[in-house]
């Protein structure tokens, strides 16, 4: 839930891309465990892309 909540103040806030970037990914990090996702969605960061095949840059 606080990953929720910090995303959100960080779309609001609009501090810094980094700022909503981290959220965002701790956001995804959070969904990804609450589906039983965890374990494939890290393998994917370790790769350095998401899902979607984005690099993390």
């Amino acid at each position: 839930m606080s990953e929720i909540v910090q995303y959100l103040l960080a779309l609001s806030n609009r501090r810094s891309t980094n700022d909503v970037r981290w959220a965002a990914r701790r956001f995804r990090v959070a969904l990804a465990a609450w589906s039983g996702d965890a374990r494939r969605y890290a393998r994917a960061v370790l790769r350095g892309t998401d899902r979607t095949g984005a690099t993390d840059h």
